[in-house]
């Protein structure tokens, strides 16, 4: 059975507190710890405890705000009463948590890895460790830890903890460079669990496309991120720098048709647009942006399109040229047929 063992204030005695006697919301647990006037601290490492032995797995310490360090220090109090590996599990997996937080990665660590001997198969350690991994700068460790959370049944209750898993394999791929497999995840993570309807998953595609100069990609990723969340102006003026890219890497070709100079100018305008709204409505604290930033980015745009509209208008003299000596050599040749 599954306990804590809690000091007393002001005394050397401790209560021992059975787990599994207690009610099955944690929410309950709280609201009576409550009533009692228990310390902050107790009933903090109680609620943290039971709602990762219920099978919720979200982060325990989001439950109430406490002091991390008295409650680090219940767990280990409840570590040292342990009397088998299971009775370990839950105030490890805590402890765990709260080195985290203060950022003892090599304490937490190891307190995760007594979990997972005695919860092989437990998606929130699993994470924890490869989430510790990737901060150490060991991605191949933190994906094999990420591959194994993602191999789980769907009908399991730690499914949502499957997709988190898939979204962190997706973010590894992008720091090791690999955009094909990073797209891809990210991807499938929007088609399986999401039907490409969320947003913050759509901006962190966008991301792998914007690091790799993909920028037309980048763009219409950022389009359909707006479309399902229309009062986010990050996302506009993400829109925004995509175009500005994009428009300055076109400018720079050597090779480039009076088309794709064309599209660049009306691409701009739509850009100098977007920023010169973005910029209005700071004024009405909308987005919380920068509005000098915001005016930067006007600015440059409107250079930009000043060379892409001489660029535009040379490329329509040259195209007319070349037009003109094209017909010239149609009726030369359709001369010399005639008249053999």
């Amino acid at each position: 059975m599954a306990c804590v063992y809690i000091p007393v204030q002001n005394s050397d005695e401790e209560v021992k507190v059975n787990l599994d006697e207690l009610p099955l919301d944690a929410s309950y647990i709280l609201d009576i710890l409550k009533a009692e006037q228990a310390p902050l601290d107790i009933w903090l490492i109680i609620a943290a405890c039971v709602h990762f032995s219920r099978g919720q797995y979200v982060d325990s310490l989001q439950l109430c705000k406490g002091d991390y360090g008295k409650a680090g220090m219940y767990y280990m109090a409840s570590i040292k009463k342990a009397k088998n590996p299971h009775e370990f599990a839950l105030p490890c997996y805590g402890l765990g948590q709260v080195q985290l937080k203060l950022g003892d990665l090599q304490g937490a660590l190891t307190n995760f890895e007594i979990v997972l001997e005695v919860q092989p198969k437990d998606c929130g350690t699993l994470k924890a460790l490869g989430h510790i991994y990737v901060q150490l700068g060991q991605n191949e460790k933190a994906q094999e830890l990420f591959r194994k959370a993602t191999k789980i049944d769907p009908q399991d209750p730690q499914y949502p903890e499957y997709t988190d898993a898939n979204l962190r394999l997706a973010a590894i791929a992008k720091a090791r460079n690999d955009v094909q497999l990073s797209v891809k995840l990210y991807q499938n993570c929007l088609r399986k669990f999401y039907y490409n309807t969320q947003s913050e998953v759509l901006l962190y595609l966008a991301r792998v496309h914007y690091e790799a100069q993909q920028w037309q990609d980048c763009r219409k990723t950022l389009l359909r991120a707006i479309h399902l969340d229309p009062s986010n102006y990050t996302l506009r003026f993400d829109v925004g720098v995509a175009i500005q890219k994009s428009s300055a890497l076109t400018l720079q070709m050597t090779m480039r048709t009076v088309d794709e100079v064309r599209a660049t100018v009306g691409e701009l305008r739509n850009a100098i647009r977007l920023f010169s709204l973005l910029c209005a409505s700071s004024n009405l604290h909308f987005h919380g942006l920068d509005e000098k930033k915001i005016r930067t980015h006007v600015g440059y745009c409107s250079h930009l399109l000043e060379a892409a509209c001489a660029d535009q208008e040379l490329a329509e003299l040259e195209e007319q040229q070349n037009l003109q000596r094209l017909e010239v050599r149609r009726q030369i040749e359709f001369a010399e047929i005639r008249f053999g």
